[in-house]
């Protein structure tokens, strides 16, 4: 679950023992979170629930003090007894992540970059494939005999310009979606429309500010019906109307979309921490640690 820093307000995870902004101690420190593990122990056996392919193919050494290039890896040193979170570069140089008596918190370091790794394999996989289908695709469509001729492609071309041209001729009122300035019977309004969500709202002139507001004529509602409005996505300022995103209107939605995308970051990380089996590795698919940045510390 993410908290907020009481000291410089920066959302992070509560499983971090200090924010990564500030460097300020958490001291409500979340040891764990669903099954996430604390323990070096109990991170190998995270890694063998999941299915994933052996240490040598992800480069994570669980438990052991791995010495060539290229390898993530956590363990404890024997001498002081400090646990070790480490990644080694591809000149062999090896970057400390971590060094410290605080198991759980060096097994959180790891856990986090290994569960980033399984994502971003997964999606590689993903690309891959979509990649070889559309390649397959082309390859077969291009062994099959041309459906048209040069002359029926120029005048099927033809049509469809002269379509297009015919659409735009007959469609020029403003999508309902659109964000900006409308000007309808006299009265000022401005629409925001943000990932689903939409927001309208109006210019006092006896106030001379904006304001949110719930009653829109139809109109502007469903532009593809009327015309009879005046549109500009930017402000004008030879409408001697305020501009709105300058406007305490517009700093207050400002926050409420903040607040929302932090709820849904936060929703997102909670369902990926109780949930593991999104981390599972599919058998059928290749893990490539080549593509991996073994040139930075982390």
């Amino acid at each position: 679950m993410k908290i907020t820093c009481p000291y410089c307000n920066h959302l992070f995870n509560d499983t971090l023992e200090k924010c990564p902004h500030c460097g300020s101690p958490n001291s409500g420190v979340v040891r764990t979170s669903g099954s996430q593990p604390i323990t070096i122990e109990e991170l190998q056996k995270w890694y063998q629930d999941r299915g994933l392919p052996p240490y040598e193919v992800t480069r994570f050494f669980i438990g052991q003090d791995y010495q060539s290039p290229r390898a993530f890896g956590i363990y404890q040193d024997q001498t002081t007894g400090d646990y070790v979170v480490y990644k080694n570069k591809d000149n062999g140089q090896r970057a400390i992540r971590y060094q410290g008596t605080d198991e759980a918190y060096a097994v959180n370091e790891l856990y986090q970059r290994l569960k980033q790794e399984i994502i971003e394999q997964k999606q590689a996989n993903i690309n891959r494939k979509n990649s070889q289908n559309n390649s397959s695709f082309r390859n077969g469509r291009g062994t099959k005999k041309k459906r048209f001729k040069n002359k029926e492609l120029k005048i099927f071309a033809l049509v469809w310009v002269l379509f297009f041209i015919i659409a735009i001729v007959m469609n020029q009122d403003v999508d309902p979606s659109a964000n900006g300035y409308y000007d309808y019977q006299g009265m000022n309004y401005y629409h925001i429309y943000s990932s689903g969500v939409s927001e309208w709202y109006y210019y006092d002139e006896d106030d001379t500010d904006w304001y949110r507001t719930y009653e829109v004529p139809q109109d502007l509602e469903h532009g593809k019906t009327s015309k009879d409005f005046y549109y500009t996505p930017t402000w004008d300022a030879s409408t001697q109307i305020t501009d709105f995103t300058s406007s305490s209107a517009y700093a207050s939605y400002q926050v409420r979309e903040q607040r929302r995308r932090d709820e849904e970051n936060s929703r997102r990380d909670d369902h990926w921490d109780n949930d593991d089996s999104g981390y599972d590795w599919d058998s059928n698919d290749s893990w490539d640690s080549g593509g991996s940045d073994w040139d930075s510390d982390w």
